[in-house]
Protein backbone atom coordinates (compact mmCIF):
# COMPACT_ATOMS: atom_id res chain seq x y z
CA UNK A 1 0.00 0.00 0.00
CA UNK A 2 2.50 2.38 1.02
CA UNK A 3 4.58 2.18 -2.21
CA UNK A 4 1.92 2.06 -4.54
CA UNK A 5 0.66 5.61 -2.92
CA UNK A 6 4.54 6.92 -3.11
CA UNK A 7 4.29 6.01 -7.04
CA UNK A 8 1.22 7.67 -7.39
CA UNK A 9 2.85 10.58 -5.40
CA UNK A 10 5.59 10.99 -7.55
CA UNK A 11 3.20 10.99 -10.78
CA UNK A 12 3.46 7.84 -11.69
CA UNK A 13 0.33 5.28 -12.57
CA UNK A 14 0.56 1.74 -10.86
CA UNK A 15 0.71 -0.97 -13.40
CA UNK A 16 -2.04 -3.69 -13.79
CA UNK A 17 -0.14 -5.80 -11.58
CA UNK A 18 0.50 -3.43 -8.48
CA UNK A 19 -2.92 -2.13 -9.15
CA UNK A 20 -4.46 -5.53 -8.71
CA UNK A 21 -1.96 -6.44 -6.07
CA UNK A 22 -3.51 -3.30 -4.20
CA UNK A 23 -7.17 -3.65 -4.80
CA UNK A 24 -7.05 -7.69 -3.99
CA UNK A 25 -5.82 -6.47 0.10
CA UNK A 26 -8.41 -3.76 -0.02
CA UNK A 27 -11.09 -6.16 -0.80
CA UNK A 28 -10.09 -9.12 1.74
CA UNK A 29 -10.09 -6.21 4.17
CA UNK A 30 -6.37 -6.32 5.10
CA UNK A 31 -6.04 -2.65 5.00
CA UNK A 32 -7.06 0.17 7.46
CA UNK A 33 -10.17 2.31 6.26
CA UNK A 34 -7.87 5.82 6.65
CA UNK A 35 -5.20 3.67 4.27
CA UNK A 36 -7.57 3.20 1.97
CA UNK A 37 -9.15 6.26 1.66
CA UNK A 38 -5.43 7.95 1.38
CA UNK A 39 -4.65 5.53 -1.74
CA UNK A 40 -7.73 6.47 -3.34
CA UNK A 41 -7.35 10.61 -2.51
CA UNK A 42 -3.77 9.99 -4.26
CA UNK A 43 -5.24 8.19 -6.68
CA UNK A 44 -8.33 10.39 -7.42
CA UNK A 45 -5.56 13.30 -7.91
CA UNK A 46 -4.01 12.61 -11.30
CA UNK A 47 -5.77 11.20 -14.65
CA UNK A 48 -7.13 7.65 -14.77
CA UNK A 49 -4.86 4.98 -16.84
CA UNK A 50 -5.67 1.95 -18.43
CA UNK A 51 -3.35 -0.31 -17.06
CA UNK A 52 -4.86 0.60 -13.63
CA UNK A 53 -7.86 0.06 -14.51
CA UNK A 54 -7.25 -3.42 -15.59
CA UNK A 55 -5.73 -4.00 -12.73
CA UNK A 56 -8.46 -3.02 -10.27
CA UNK A 57 -11.01 -5.12 -12.80
CA UNK A 58 -8.71 -8.01 -12.24
CA UNK A 59 -9.08 -7.60 -8.97
CA UNK A 60 -12.74 -7.14 -8.68
CA UNK A 61 -13.38 -10.27 -10.62
CA UNK A 62 -11.24 -12.63 -8.82
CA UNK A 63 -12.80 -11.45 -5.24
CA UNK A 64 -16.59 -11.78 -6.66
CA UNK A 65 -18.82 -14.12 -6.47
CA UNK A 66 -17.58 -15.65 -9.99
CA UNK A 67 -20.76 -16.72 -12.32
CA UNK A 68 -19.76 -19.44 -14.89
CA UNK A 69 -22.91 -19.43 -17.41
CA UNK A 70 -24.27 -22.50 -18.70
CA UNK A 71 -25.69 -21.39 -22.02
CA UNK A 72 -24.21 -21.02 -25.18
CA UNK A 73 -25.68 -17.69 -26.27
CA UNK A 74 -23.69 -14.21 -26.22
CA UNK A 75 -24.66 -12.17 -22.93
CA UNK A 76 -24.84 -8.53 -22.57
CA UNK A 77 -25.29 -5.71 -19.96
CA UNK A 78 -26.57 -2.32 -20.45
CA UNK A 79 -25.67 -0.07 -17.70
CA UNK A 80 -24.30 3.49 -16.81
CA UNK A 81 -22.19 5.36 -14.67
CA UNK A 82 -24.37 7.45 -12.95
CA UNK A 83 -23.25 11.02 -12.24
CA UNK A 84 -25.34 13.30 -14.10
CA UNK A 85 -26.89 14.71 -10.91
CA UNK A 86 -30.33 14.95 -12.92
CA UNK A 87 -33.37 13.01 -11.83
CA UNK A 88 -33.61 10.21 -14.02
CA UNK A 89 -35.84 7.52 -15.47
CA UNK A 90 -34.47 3.94 -14.43
CA UNK A 91 -34.07 3.48 -18.69
CA UNK A 92 -31.65 0.86 -18.80
CA UNK A 93 -33.07 -1.29 -16.00
CA UNK A 94 -36.31 -1.28 -18.03
CA UNK A 95 -34.72 -1.64 -21.03
CA UNK A 96 -34.00 -5.09 -19.86
CA UNK A 97 -36.90 -6.58 -20.36
CA UNK A 98 -36.92 -5.58 -23.66
CA UNK A 99 -34.19 -6.75 -25.23
CA UNK A 100 -34.75 -10.22 -23.50
CA UNK A 101 -39.11 -9.78 -25.38
CA UNK A 102 -36.23 -9.32 -29.10
CA UNK A 103 -34.59 -12.62 -27.95
CA UNK A 104 -31.08 -11.35 -25.99
CA UNK A 105 -29.94 -13.05 -23.04
CA UNK A 106 -29.12 -10.01 -20.59
CA UNK A 107 -27.16 -10.03 -17.07
CA UNK A 108 -27.63 -6.54 -15.79
CA UNK A 109 -25.28 -5.88 -13.45
CA UNK A 110 -25.95 -2.96 -10.77
CA UNK A 111 -26.95 -1.55 -7.23
CA UNK A 112 -29.17 0.51 -5.12
CA UNK A 113 -28.63 3.98 -5.49
CA UNK A 114 -25.63 5.58 -3.70
CA UNK A 115 -27.33 8.87 -2.48
CA UNK A 116 -31.17 8.53 -3.22
CA UNK A 117 -33.43 5.51 -3.64
CA UNK A 118 -32.81 5.78 -7.77
CA UNK A 119 -30.55 2.99 -8.81
CA UNK A 120 -31.78 0.32 -10.84
CA UNK A 121 -32.24 -2.13 -7.54
CA UNK A 122 -34.64 0.46 -6.03
CA UNK A 123 -36.36 -0.18 -9.17
CA UNK A 124 -36.92 -3.22 -9.28
CA UNK A 125 -37.96 -3.61 -5.89
CA UNK A 126 -40.72 -0.72 -6.49
CA UNK A 127 -41.74 -2.95 -9.75
CA UNK A 128 -42.08 -6.07 -7.42
CA UNK A 129 -39.11 -7.51 -9.34
CA UNK A 130 -37.01 -10.57 -7.42
CA UNK A 131 -33.47 -9.98 -8.05
CA UNK A 132 -31.59 -11.46 -5.18
CA UNK A 133 -30.59 -15.26 -6.01
CA UNK A 134 -27.73 -17.83 -6.44
CA UNK A 135 -25.21 -18.64 -8.51
CA UNK A 136 -27.25 -21.40 -9.98
CA UNK A 137 -30.72 -19.60 -9.76
CA UNK A 138 -28.99 -16.94 -12.24
CA UNK A 139 -28.33 -19.40 -14.45
CA UNK A 140 -31.98 -20.55 -14.69
CA UNK A 141 -33.02 -16.71 -14.87
CA UNK A 142 -31.13 -16.30 -18.16
CA UNK A 143 -32.07 -20.01 -19.58
CA UNK A 144 -35.89 -19.28 -18.89
CA UNK A 145 -36.38 -15.87 -19.12
CA UNK A 146 -33.03 -14.55 -21.21
CA UNK A 147 -32.75 -12.07 -18.21
CA UNK A 148 -31.26 -12.37 -14.82
CA UNK A 149 -30.55 -9.22 -12.24
CA UNK A 150 -26.99 -9.45 -10.17
CA UNK A 151 -27.27 -7.08 -6.87
CA UNK A 152 -23.64 -5.68 -6.92
CA UNK A 153 -23.44 -5.97 -2.82
CA UNK A 154 -24.15 -9.54 -3.30
CA UNK A 155 -21.52 -10.80 -6.12
CA UNK A 156 -18.88 -7.95 -5.00
CA UNK A 157 -18.69 -8.78 -0.75
CA UNK A 158 -15.28 -7.28 -0.71
CA UNK A 159 -16.58 -4.01 -2.07
CA UNK A 160 -18.18 -3.72 1.72
CA UNK A 161 -14.41 -2.49 2.96
CA UNK A 162 -14.19 0.47 0.73
CA UNK A 163 -17.37 1.81 1.67
CA UNK A 164 -16.57 3.98 4.66
CA UNK A 165 -13.61 5.74 2.55
CA UNK A 166 -15.90 6.56 -0.23
CA UNK A 167 -17.87 8.24 2.45
CA UNK A 168 -15.42 10.46 3.71
CA UNK A 169 -14.32 11.32 0.57
CA UNK A 170 -17.99 12.11 -0.15
CA UNK A 171 -17.74 12.46 -4.00
CA UNK A 172 -17.14 9.82 -7.34
CA UNK A 173 -14.04 7.73 -7.49
CA UNK A 174 -12.52 4.91 -9.75
CA UNK A 175 -15.14 2.97 -8.62
CA UNK A 176 -17.86 4.82 -10.47
CA UNK A 177 -16.89 3.56 -13.75
CA UNK A 178 -15.20 -0.02 -12.75
CA UNK A 179 -18.30 -0.87 -11.69
CA UNK A 180 -19.91 -1.41 -14.92
CA UNK A 181 -16.75 -3.10 -15.85
CA UNK A 182 -17.04 -5.73 -13.36
CA UNK A 183 -19.72 -7.79 -13.96
CA UNK A 184 -19.62 -11.26 -12.28
CA UNK A 185 -20.40 -13.01 -15.84
CA UNK A 186 -18.27 -12.73 -18.73
CA UNK A 187 -20.03 -11.00 -21.83
CA UNK A 188 -20.34 -11.07 -24.87
CA UNK A 189 -21.29 -7.16 -25.80
CA UNK A 190 -21.72 -4.17 -23.33
CA UNK A 191 -23.95 -0.95 -23.36
CA UNK A 192 -22.50 1.92 -21.15
CA UNK A 193 -23.62 5.32 -20.90
CA UNK A 194 -21.54 7.86 -19.78
CA UNK A 195 -22.56 11.43 -18.17
CA UNK A 196 -19.45 13.31 -19.90
CA UNK A 197 -16.35 12.81 -21.95
CA UNK A 198 -14.04 13.27 -18.70
CA UNK A 199 -12.67 9.55 -18.71
CA UNK A 200 -13.77 8.77 -22.39
CA UNK A 201 -10.18 8.25 -23.70
CA UNK A 202 -8.89 6.01 -20.92
CA UNK A 203 -11.96 3.72 -20.77
CA UNK A 204 -11.83 3.05 -24.44
CA UNK A 205 -7.76 1.99 -23.92
CA UNK A 206 -9.64 -0.12 -21.30
CA UNK A 207 -12.29 -2.35 -23.08
CA UNK A 208 -9.76 -2.50 -25.43
CA UNK A 209 -7.74 -4.80 -23.37
CA UNK A 210 -10.61 -6.87 -22.22
CA UNK A 211 -12.34 -9.87 -23.94
CA UNK A 212 -15.60 -8.34 -25.21
CA UNK A 213 -16.71 -8.78 -28.45
CA UNK A 214 -18.37 -5.20 -28.58
CA UNK A 215 -18.96 -2.28 -26.00
CA UNK A 216 -20.86 0.79 -27.48
CA UNK A 217 -20.42 3.42 -25.11
CA UNK A 218 -23.03 6.59 -25.55
CA UNK A 219 -22.68 10.35 -23.65
CA UNK A 220 -26.21 11.54 -24.05
CA UNK A 221 -26.08 15.62 -25.04
CA UNK A 222 -28.20 16.36 -22.14
CA UNK A 223 -25.97 15.64 -19.80
CA UNK A 224 -27.49 11.62 -19.05
CA UNK A 225 -25.51 8.06 -18.96
CA UNK A 226 -27.79 7.06 -22.00
CA UNK A 227 -29.36 8.13 -25.75
CA UNK A 228 -30.61 11.38 -25.38
CA UNK A 229 -34.34 12.43 -26.56
CA UNK A 230 -32.85 16.31 -26.17
CA UNK A 231 -29.80 17.22 -27.74
CA UNK A 232 -27.10 15.46 -29.79
CA UNK A 233 -25.71 11.84 -28.43
CA UNK A 234 -22.13 10.83 -28.63
CA UNK A 235 -22.09 6.96 -29.49
CA UNK A 236 -18.51 5.34 -29.60
CA UNK A 237 -18.27 1.72 -30.74
CA UNK A 238 -14.93 -0.79 -29.65
CA UNK A 239 -14.93 -3.73 -31.49
CA UNK A 240 -11.77 -5.87 -32.47
CA UNK A 241 -9.74 -2.90 -30.84
CA UNK A 242 -11.28 -0.96 -33.83
CA UNK A 243 -13.13 2.49 -32.64
CA UNK A 244 -15.47 4.04 -34.43
CA UNK A 245 -17.34 7.34 -33.27
CA UNK A 246 -20.81 8.63 -34.35
CA UNK A 247 -23.49 11.22 -33.47
CA UNK A 248 -27.38 10.71 -33.00
CA UNK A 249 -30.07 13.50 -32.82
CA UNK A 250 -32.91 12.17 -31.81
CA UNK A 251 -35.08 15.18 -32.60
CA UNK A 252 -33.68 15.22 -36.10
CA UNK A 253 -33.74 11.58 -37.18
CA UNK A 254 -37.04 10.36 -35.26
CA UNK A 255 -39.02 12.94 -33.62
CA UNK A 256 -39.07 16.40 -32.48
CA UNK A 257 -39.21 16.33 -28.75
CA UNK A 258 -39.68 20.52 -27.30
CA UNK A 259 -40.10 19.25 -23.51
CA UNK A 260 -38.33 16.82 -21.39
CA UNK A 261 -40.60 14.49 -19.20
CA UNK A 262 -40.87 14.35 -15.66
CA UNK A 263 -39.34 11.53 -13.28
CA UNK A 264 -38.11 11.53 -9.69
CA UNK A 265 -37.11 8.19 -7.30
CA UNK A 266 -37.64 5.04 -8.38
CA UNK A 267 -40.91 4.56 -6.30
CA UNK A 268 -42.55 7.47 -8.53
CA UNK A 269 -40.91 5.98 -12.02
CA UNK A 270 -42.54 2.60 -10.98
CA UNK A 271 -45.50 4.08 -10.98
CA UNK A 272 -45.67 5.74 -13.63
CA UNK A 273 -44.52 2.99 -16.09
CA UNK A 274 -46.94 0.90 -14.44
CA UNK A 275 -49.52 3.51 -15.35
CA UNK A 276 -48.10 3.55 -18.69
CA UNK A 277 -48.81 -0.13 -18.90
CA UNK A 278 -52.25 -0.28 -17.64
CA UNK A 279 -52.93 2.82 -20.39
CA UNK A 280 -51.20 1.39 -22.84
CA UNK A 281 -49.66 4.63 -23.93
CA UNK A 282 -47.18 3.84 -26.24
CA UNK A 283 -46.41 7.61 -27.18
CA UNK A 284 -45.44 8.58 -23.73
CA UNK A 285 -41.51 10.53 -23.78
CA UNK A 286 -41.01 7.72 -21.41
CA UNK A 287 -41.34 4.93 -24.26
CA UNK A 288 -39.30 6.55 -26.93
CA UNK A 289 -36.50 7.06 -24.07
CA UNK A 290 -36.77 3.21 -23.36
CA UNK A 291 -36.69 2.37 -27.00
CA UNK A 292 -33.88 4.50 -28.07
CA UNK A 293 -31.84 3.00 -25.48
CA UNK A 294 -32.67 -0.46 -26.43
CA UNK A 295 -31.84 0.12 -29.88
CA UNK A 296 -28.81 0.99 -29.29
CA UNK A 297 -28.02 -1.83 -27.45
CA UNK A 298 -29.28 -4.31 -30.50
CA UNK A 299 -27.07 -2.12 -32.73
CA UNK A 300 -24.13 -3.09 -30.66
CA UNK A 301 -25.53 -6.71 -30.15
CA UNK A 302 -25.82 -6.70 -34.04
CA UNK A 303 -29.38 -7.46 -33.85
CA UNK A 304 -29.90 -4.19 -36.14
CA UNK A 305 -28.09 -2.19 -38.62
CA UNK A 306 -29.80 1.19 -37.66
CA UNK A 307 -30.80 3.26 -34.66
CA UNK A 308 -34.01 3.87 -36.53
CA UNK A 309 -34.80 0.34 -36.84
CA UNK A 310 -33.73 -0.50 -33.41
CA UNK A 311 -36.05 2.09 -31.91
CA UNK A 312 -39.03 0.61 -34.42
CA UNK A 313 -38.27 -2.89 -33.29
CA UNK A 314 -38.70 -1.95 -29.46
CA UNK A 315 -41.59 -0.03 -30.13
CA UNK A 316 -43.45 -2.56 -31.74
CA UNK A 317 -42.37 -5.09 -28.93
CA UNK A 318 -44.12 -2.85 -26.66
CA UNK A 319 -47.30 -2.45 -28.32
CA UNK A 320 -47.98 -6.22 -29.11
CA UNK A 321 -47.15 -7.20 -25.60
CA UNK A 322 -44.23 -8.74 -26.06
CA UNK A 323 -42.70 -6.44 -23.16
CA UNK A 324 -45.31 -6.96 -20.45
CA UNK A 325 -44.93 -10.88 -21.34
CA UNK A 326 -41.46 -10.86 -20.87
CA UNK A 327 -41.58 -9.04 -17.27
CA UNK A 328 -44.33 -11.54 -15.97
CA UNK A 329 -42.32 -14.73 -17.31
CA UNK A 330 -39.38 -13.64 -15.73
CA UNK A 331 -41.75 -13.32 -12.41
CA UNK A 332 -43.46 -16.58 -13.26
CA UNK A 333 -39.70 -18.09 -13.33
CA UNK A 334 -38.44 -16.02 -10.17
CA UNK A 335 -41.48 -17.25 -8.32
CA UNK A 336 -40.55 -21.28 -9.04
CA UNK A 337 -37.27 -20.52 -7.87
CA UNK A 338 -38.39 -19.29 -4.22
Amino acid sequence: MNKAIHILQEGNNLKSELAREVLSKILRGNCLDSDVENFLIEFESKPYHWEDLIGFIQAMKESCISINKTIKKPIMDVCGTGGSGKNRFNISTAAVFVLAAAGIHVAKHGNYGSKRPNGSFNFLEEMNIPFQFNVNEINTLLKESKCCFLFARYFHPGMRHVVNARKKIGKRTVFNILGPLANPIDLDYQLIGLSSEENMDVLIDTVKALSLKKVMFCIGGDGRDEVSLLGKTKLIHVENKIVKEFEFDFSKEIEKIKHDYECGDSHENALTLINIFIEEDWEHPIIKHISINVAAALLCAGQVSSLVEGYEKSNELFKSGAVIKSINHYKKVAAELK
